[in-house]
């Protein structure tokens, strides 16, 4: 056996920078990209490539220029890497829960508004050049021109006793947590939590969300900048599966920090419960062990739902539990809660507040 000590290429002294902004950017579009490629080329021949060299060459040609370190690149190649585990997982079990799925001729409703802004909710029993036969829930049958008819769109919504049941605008979200179900492509929102934290999102495509915001506190001389980006691989009738990050830019703090997460929301229109898991990190320090969430929604009418948001932190007395309501129509949403955090010294009203707005927009899907 050789004499001389194994000496690891970065000490355990030195501190060096890991988990940076140009690090995750260019994993995330590593990952995209190389996650698309696998997709397809599994789907063309039945099997994908390991994405780990492409993404390691990638990140070495790309972040040596920028004075990116050996770690940086690691974290880059790692994150890229993901997105061909995640196709690979996508490409191999979807299109069998499509092929297990319901007749898709079943009955469809529709939402049809006319020229003069009513609508009519209903089926399509027949439809030529000039004219739609449509019949409304209630059972009347009429005969609508084409020429007036401004929009129509199918209604995935539950009928509940021959009224429909609109859809949540806000079902992406608990109180702040997200949940599993996608952002489609198209579409989007703009939220305000606790008045001081605007934030905005929009669907690249039914599979990618990017959001951001910047804080506005009064009187700062700064504010925080943060950034959600989400892929929601996975969307089944009742099953949506998300991963995502938080990251927020700390003025005058050369340590950001922000956590990874992951999420499936299971259920329906009138009940849904959610679970997730993240790991918070600052800097080049990411925690050893992850943050739960926990949370349901219970429809109790067309526009109010019960709405609970709870964050279970491992080894620590300190958690955060929460019930509220939200109040919505087609395209707006306002969320009240209180928030207990258990474990924390708390004298009087045990109880915070919360308070959030989002306003819905973009295509119907």
């Amino acid at each position: 056996m050789s004499d001389q000590s194994f000496k690891p290429y970065v000490p355990a002294e030195q501190s060096m920078k890991e988990i940076s902004f140009k690090a995750i950017l260019l994993g995330i579009i590593m990952a995209i990209v190389l996650g698309a490629a696998n997709a397809y080329l599994g789907l063309l021949v039945g099997m994908t490539v390991a994405a780990t060299f492409p993404a390691a060459v990638i990140a070495m040609a790309v972040l040596r220029p920028l004075k990116g370190t050996i770690l940086e690149e690691n974290f880059a190649r790692t994150t890229g890497a993901v997105g061909e585990a995640l196709a690979a997982g996508a490409i191999f079990t979807i299109p069998a829960f499509l092929f297990a799925a319901p007749d898709s001729t079943q009955t469809r409703i529709y939402r049809i508004v006319l020229s003069d802004e009513s609508a009519l909710i209903g089926t399509i029993s027949s439809e030529d050049d000039s004219t739609i036969q449509f019949k409304t829930l209630s059972g009347l049958e009429v005969t609508i021109p084409l020429d007036l008819i401004e929009k129509k769109t199918e209604i995935s919504s539950k009928i509940v006793e021959g009224k429909v049941w609109r859809t949540d605008p806000n079902q992406t979200r608990l109180f702040f947590a997200p949940t599993g179900r996608a952002l489609k492509g198209g579409q989007g929102y703009f939220s305000v939590y606790e008045l001081f934290f605007p934030f905005i999102a929009v669907g690249v495509t039914d599979y990618l969300a990017l959001a951001g915001g910047l804080s506005l506190f009064p009187g700062a001389d700064q504010q925080l900048l943060y950034l959600a980006p989400k892929i929601t691989p996975l969307q089944l009738e009742k099953f949506d599966l998300s991963a995502g990050l938080l990251y927020i830019f700390i003025p005058n703090d050369e340590e950001d920090a922000g956590i990874f997460y992951g999420v499936g929301t299971y259920g329906n229109e009138a009940a849904s419960i959610t679970f997730g898991l993240g790991f918070g990190f600052s800097g080049g320090d990411v925690a050893d062990k992850p943050v739960y969430t926990v949370g349901a929604e219970l429809r109790s009418s067309n526009s109010v739902a019960f709405i609970t948001e709870n964050w279970f932190i491992p080894n620590s007395e300190f958690q955060i539990v929460s019930l509220g309501l939200r109040f919505f129509s087609e395209n707006l949403a306002a969320d009240f809660g209180l928030v207990h955090p258990l474990g924390a010294d708390t004298r009087g009203f045990p109880f915070l507040p919360w308070l959030g707005f989002a306003y819905n927009f973009g295509a119907d899907k």
